[in-house]
């Protein structure tokens, strides 16, 4: 037999065929002429060196020889479909599928709480693991494959990727409880004066604040520069320091620590945060699953007007 002659289509002709006993009927289940049925059965039989099916008053009736492989083209057509269905359902009560995504500790501290908590009553087997986010290689390794998700405000994204923005953060300034000047609000003056916490998630030492200080021609002083978020609300607390911190990542820390929180004395400007996928991810139903939770649970959509 010459398997090139064979192809899938050819099987799902022989498997309704084996079944109906009936080119008519078999016809109209595939949605093919009866004409079409006869010449796929044609080609079977040529593949096969074999009649496969013999008219008779009772149908057509499969040969010996069709018998024989008749469970074996089941069995492998059943394969096919359960690798198709594979990739267009996902069942997130049974799956024990593990995510990658990658994002910076501002994103664990603001997405993954409610994440958990969200996948413990809906997909208690899945599980997701964090990689730092690395905005230079991140979109490398989406394209391999290796990370299903990026949490990102700065990720430029190409042609090969997609994007959906969750919500925009603002900047907060928070300082300790029993800071000694700064109690109902912050001057541009104190917020010269005091040093800072700089917020490095990033490689570098120049961030938003140092930017919008520059714009007026003033500085800052920075004693500490943090690449990690958890360090900082140990800093802050007990210290004359301040920090200007993401909204969301501010009031995370509030809840667990009574620091004060006031609007910068200038302007600084704020960030969209966003998913970001690449193309060999955006038909896959377990990573679709996951995005569209996310999108569920942190979108944060305008008003619509009255």
């Amino acid at each position: 037999m010459n398997n090139r002659k064979l192809d899938h289509n050819l099987l799902v002709v022989f498997d309704a065929v084996y079944r109906l006993a009936n080119l008519s009927r078999a016809g109209i289940e595939l949605g093919l002429s009866q004409p079409a049925v006869s010449n796929a059965l044609n080609r079977l039989r040529a593949a096969y060196g074999d009649p496969l099916f013999v008219k008779t008053s009772q149908g057509m009736l499969p040969t010996p020889f069709a018998r024989t492989i008749a469970p074996a083209i089941r069995e492998a057509l059943q394969l096919v479909e359960e690798t198709l269905e594979s990739n267009r359902k996902f069942d997130p009560l049974t799956s024990d599928k593990l995510f990658v995504v990658a994002m910076t500790d501002y994103g664990s501290a603001t997405l993954l709480p409610a994440l958990l908590s969200e996948l413990a009553g809906i997909a208690p087997k899945v599980a997701i693991k964090v990689l730092r986010l690395d905005e230079k290689r991140v979109l490398k390794k989406l394209e391999a494959n290796e990370v299903d998700l990026a949490f990102s405000s700065q990720v430029e994204a190409g042609a090969d990727f997609y994007e959906k923005v969750l919500f925009k953060d603002e900047f907060v300034c928070l300082v300790a409880k029993d800071h000694p000047e700064i109690v109902e609000g912050i001057t541009l003056a104190q917020f010269v004066g005091y040093d800072h916490v700089l917020y490095t998630p990033q490689e570098g030492n120049i961030g938003v604040v140092d930017r919008a200080l520059a714009k007026r021609r003033l500085a800052s002083h920075t004693r500490l520069y943090a690449p990690h978020a958890l360090a900082i609300p140990l800093v802050l607390n007990g210290s004359d320091l301040m920090v200007t911190l993401p909204e969301r990542l501010a009031r995370a820390f509030q809840s667990a620590w009574e620091f004060r929180a006031f609007k910068p004395p200038l302007e600084v400007p704020g960030f969209e945060m966003k998913m970001v996928w690449h193309r060999v991810n955006h038909g896959d139903a377990a990573s679709n699953w996951l995005r569209e939770l996310c999108t569920r649970l942190f979108q944060v959509r305008e008003a619509e007007p009255n």
